[in-house]
């Protein structure tokens, strides 16, 4: 239960700065990736689940890094993305992924033409541009978590 709240806690902050900053800080992944693998090695029923899922989310990140270089998305989605992938069992990866884009579309929708014209996310959001797309990838960790 610890390593849930911890989780959710890391998420918490990852979506902070995804709405004020567009950045997700390495050191916020990097957390993550600790306290996943805490969790894994500490439940050792849950450690059979991770062989075999290392494949997509280095197909992810490959192809992520190639759209980052061409700045159509962030690095830090593309790391967030991958860890969250890493971090759930292998036959969850696919729905993970279509989890992600389904709710990141109707994040993209509700963020341009709702939520920005609220005047307390106008405050908080420094950027202006762009869409926070860490926060349905951290939702995505958050439900796939809590789900096992």
């Amino acid at each position: 239960m610890i390593y849930h709240i911890f989780i959710v806690a890391i998420s918490i902050y990852i979506v902070f700065m995804d709405i004020r900053y567009r950045r997700i800080p390495d050191a916020a992944v990097s957390a993550l990736v600790l306290v996943g693998f805490c969790y894994m090695l500490n439940y050792q029923s849950y450690s059979h689940h991770i062989t075999g899922g290392v494949i997509i989310p280095l197909v992810v990140f490959g192809v992520g890094f190639m759209l980052a270089v061409h700045n159509i998305i962030g690095m830090g989605d593309i790391k967030l993305l991958s860890v969250t992938l890493l971090l759930c069992p292998a036959p969850w990866q696919p729905d993970i992924i279509y989890f992600v884009i389904f709710s990141g579309g109707v994040w993209a929708l509700m963020w341009h033409f709702l939520l920005t014209r609220i005047s307390m996310v106008f405050r908080i959001d420094t950027v202006k541009e762009g869409i926070p797309y860490g926060i349905p990838i951290a939702a995505a960790l958050c439900l796939f978590t809590f789900i096992r």
